[in-house]
Parts: structure tokens; sequence; C-alpha cells
């Protein structure tokens, strides 16, 4: 089964009609062979002059203000599209906004942080207290880390940090335990497991993966993941997690073992769009509903992306 021709045109119109400029950047770089430094330019009007990303990149969160969450989404969109220009003004800028933030503790940025709840949020970028660094885990240090040994100088101090940071998270992940005595894997949540495949992703790439205990990572977070997909298909309907949350090519480490699940997604991605051609996303927020209303319409276009950039990795687009 496959995503028809003129099916393609009809995700197109509606991405042209009713996207951000943000997300009509990283259609073009995906299926209009568009440039990258044309979605750069785009980007950097979400960054900030701490160098840190905010103002609602990650539609979820409304925050204007430079958070540690936004600046990983960000990093998740230029490692989406590719992106290595480790000289560029916005790279460079990301990187001193990691050195300088306030909101890094201990070997942690801190997923939330008090501003959140000033502006309009989905309930889980509230802010309590600064405990829930410890419920977030590597998350979203552990991709901010890789993207450091990625793209900093391996001689400046924001490097070296970043390698003690990715040592000390893959034991945690390994060897932990939490303050109940429970193993650290049994207790990570899904979100972190994808921030540990990027960090990997980034030491292979910089060929330093055998330097860390990767290759006893990789089969306990394939277990990991084995353990979060939702395998009754009935419940996709609902915000659940399905093999696309951590599976984005067939060359993911994870994809080994959930072929055939990740097939009958593909399925269901195509069966699954409404009346306009597209996909309606699973989740709401209580408070906040006339911005939620707005979010919603952002996130649809980011759904867009996502699934039909996983077709079209996995042979599913016609033509």
């Amino acid at each position: 089964m496959k995503v028809t021709k003129s099916d393609f045109a009809h995700v197109k119109s509606y991405m042209y009609r009713h996207a951000r400029p943000i997300e009509i950047a990283r259609w073009k770089v995906h299926f209009e062979n568009g440039s990258k430094e044309d979605f750069m330019d785009v980007l950097q009007h979400y960054q900030n002059e701490d160098g840190g990303i905010g103002n609602a990149l990650e539609a979820d969160s409304w925050n204007p203000h430079s958070t540690p969450y936004t600046t990983s989404y960000a990093i998740r969109l230029l490692n989406e599209i590719n992106f290595t220009d480790k000289s560029h003004p916005m790279i460079m800028r990301i990187l001193s906004y990691l050195e300088n933030t306030p909101h890094y503790t201990d070997g942690y940025w801190s997923a939330l942080i008090p501003t959140n709840n000033d502006y309009p949020h989905a309930p889980w970028w509230q802010y309590e207290s600064q405990d829930q660094v410890k419920e977030w885990g590597y998350n979203p240090t552990a991709r901010l880390a890789g993207f450091i040994i990625a793209f900093a100088d391996e001689g400046s101090k924001l490097y070296k940090e970043a390698r003690t940071i990715a040592g000390k998270a893959i034991d945690q992940y390994l060897y932990g335990v939490t303050s109940d005595g429970t193993a650290y894997k049994d207790y990570s949540k899904e979100g972190e497991v994808r921030c540990y495949l990027y960090l990997i992703q980034c030491l292979e790439n910089a060929n330093i993966a055998n330097q860390y205990n990767t290759e006893e990572l990789k089969p306990i977070l394939q277990q990991q993941v084995q353990k979060f997909i939702e395998r009754d298909t009935s419940k996709w309907a609902e915000y659940c997690q399905k093999p696309s949350h951590f599976i984005d090519s067939p060359d993911s480490v994870v994809y080994v073992g959930n072929e055939d699940i990740m097939d009958k997604e593909l399925d269901y991605i195509i069966n699954k769009r409404n009346k306009d051609g597209v996909w309606d996303i699973v989740w709401r927020w209580n408070a906040y509903p006339d911005a939620f209303e707005v979010s919603k319409n952002w996130w649809k276009s980011c759904i867009i992306i996502e699934n039909m950039l996983l077709l079209k990795k996995f042979g599913r687009l016609d033509g």
C-alpha cells in the first residue's frame, strides 16, 4: 500500500494553506529539494539573544524564553534535515546557550523551567519544582550532549563536559538504580530512550562510540522499545507509543525485531487520513482552549511531515 501522487498533491496543498513558515521550510527540504539554508533562515526567528530556542517552536509550549527542551526540539529538526555545518552562526549560538544557561545543574539541563507557567502550555510542560529534573532523567540532556559532541570544538570546555555527560548517561542506563532500588532502565521513559538513540548516533558519527559502552546499551534500548511500543493497533487512535515514536527509518538500531509492527503502522498511517487527506492529532490540553486550537493546527503540519517522511523512507510514496 502506497500514497498515490494524487493523495500527495492533496497533502501538499493542505500544507501550503495551513502550515507555519517553519513547517513549510521543513516540507520543502524533504519533498521539494528545498534549501537547508532557507530552513535555517526561518528557524533563526525562534532563536533568542542568548542563543537558545523558544517562541513556541515546540507547539505545546508557548514560552517565548529559551528552554533546554525547546532547544533540543530544534536540534531534533536539525538532525531530521541532516544539517552538519559546524560553523553556522545559529549552531555557534546554540552551543553558547548550552554552556551558559542557568538551567543546567549537576550534569543535567532542565526539561521544565518556571517561566513555562506564564504562557499557554500543555499540562506536561507545567513546572512544579526542580525535583522534576530527576523525573525526566536524561531527557533532554542526552540529546543536548550528543549535539555538543557533534558540533562543538573538541578542545572546548563544553565539549569535554558533554563527553563526561555521555559516559555518565550511558552508565546510568546500564548500571544505575533509582532511590527505591529499581533498575534505572526499567524506570526510564520513552522520551528518554529517543534521546539516548540520538546520543549513540552522534557518538558513532564522531567515531568515538567505541570509547563508551554503546554496544552493550543498544540491545537494552531495543528491549525497552519492545516494551514501550503499543502492539494493540485498536489503541492507536488514542495517544500511545507507536513504533514510529522510536523508528524513523529502516536504518534505525531499534528497527530489528519490530519490522512487522512497523509495517502495520505504515498501513495504518495511510488509511487513517481524515476528510482533508491529512491526520488529526490525538491529544489535547484542558487549559488554554483558545491557544490549543492554534497549537492543534500547528501540530497537524508537523505530523504531516513526520508521517510523509516516514512513508518516504520506507518506500511508501508512489513515484
